[in-house]
């Protein structure tokens, strides 16, 4: 098994953010550019960017508010974006839907 491998994605951010000094680049610029071959010394890069919800970002990115998106299919871009939307809970009670009538189609 590869040494790549053997460290969590946790670890891997904490040492690209060291590594690139990415907090302070995006303090000073707004965005970082990162290629995957970057990410890749650390970490399988599709491992390192995909995320469905803020829950699962990991906390070295969260606490320094960076998330990170697909700029091309071999680079990211880094930066505070907000990526997740909290669902408000809703207002009204909804009893009973409209309902719609939809005409017959024939299939061909």
């Amino acid at each position: 098994m590869s040494k790549n491998k053997e460290i969590s994605v946790e670890e891997a951010w904490e040492k690209i953010l060291e590594k690139y000094d990415i907090v302070n680049q995006i303090e000073e610029k707004g965005i970082f550019h990162i290629e995957a071959s970057q990410i890749k010394e650390f970490k399988e890069p599709r491992l390192m960017s995909k995320w469905d919800s803020s829950e699962q970002l990991p906390s070295i990115l969260k606490k320094n508010k960076i998330n990170i998106l697909p700029n091309s299919r071999h680079s990211y871009v880094l930066g505070d974006f907000l990526l997740y939307q909290d669902i408000p809970e809703l207002e009204e009670h909804i009893t009973k839907m409209t309902s719609v009538e939809l005409p017959e189609y024939e299939i061909y």
